[in-house]
């Protein structure tokens, strides 16, 4: 059985499946991402990680979005899957960082 969690970028398309194995970090997961989604145009030092769901079938609204990316809620870069609370099913966002390390919020969702 494959682990995944569905992400998505912040303000730029939907959630989409992405496989997670048991020694990831958090770093681990934006490489992956960034190189599955490479129209994303980023590389993973240039995005945040924000877990919006630990599971369940329904996507998160717009509204939970919003607030995981308005909270204090990113995941730092070193963080074991465990240690940030994520298995498989999660759903992610990411969000592109802006120069000293400030999400952007041209991506935003609204």
């Amino acid at each position: 059985m494959v682990s995944f969690v569905r992400i998505a970028l912040s303000g730029a398309g939907s959630f989409a499946k992405m496989e997670i194995r048991a020694d990831d970090d958090i770093s681990d997961l934006a490489k992956r991402a960034c190189t599955e989604f490479s129209h994303w145009g980023m590389n993973a030092g240039q995005i945040s990680l924000y877990l919006v769901a630990a599971g369940g079938k329904d996507e998160p609204t717009e509204e939970a979005i919003s607030a995981v990316l308005s909270s204090s809620g990113r995941l730092g870069v070193g963080w074991s899957l465990e240690d940030a609370g994520i298995s498989s099913g999660a759903w992610l966002v990411a969000r592109k960082i802006v120069d000293g390390g400030a999400s952007c919020p041209c991506f935003a969702r609204a």
